[in-house]
């Protein structure tokens, strides 16, 4: 273990998957043609991960997302959500060195 508290790993984790939602949305429609041409769920993630530069755990995250989220006001939730994650972690983070 490398004394990481269960908050902070959690927060670690979310901000994995938001980062991983960013750079689909950045790249929706390269993401999109690539679902589209797939075999399958685990060949998209394969690719995903390629082109996106993305670990497994994005990556299927990405393919659980719901179009719906692509929306512009999801959009910009999904970001807000990932600066507030971040801004979370280094309060933690922070607090724990002083």
């Amino acid at each position: 273990m490398d004394g990481r508290n269960d908050e902070e790993q959690s927060l670690l984790e979310k901000i994995s998957i938001l980062e991983g939602y960013r750079a689909a949305i950045e790249r929706r429609r390269e993401v999109l043609d690539l679902l589209e041409t797939a075999p399958n769920p685990e060949s998209a993630a394969d690719e995903l991960s390629t082109i996106l530069g993305i670990n497994d755990l994005q990556a299927n995250a990405i393919l659980d997302l719901q179009l719906r989220r692509l929306d512009k006001s999801s959009r910009e939730g999904i970001i807000a959500e990932l600066e507030e994650g971040q801004r979370r972690l280094r309060l933690l983070r922070d607090s724990r060195q002083n």
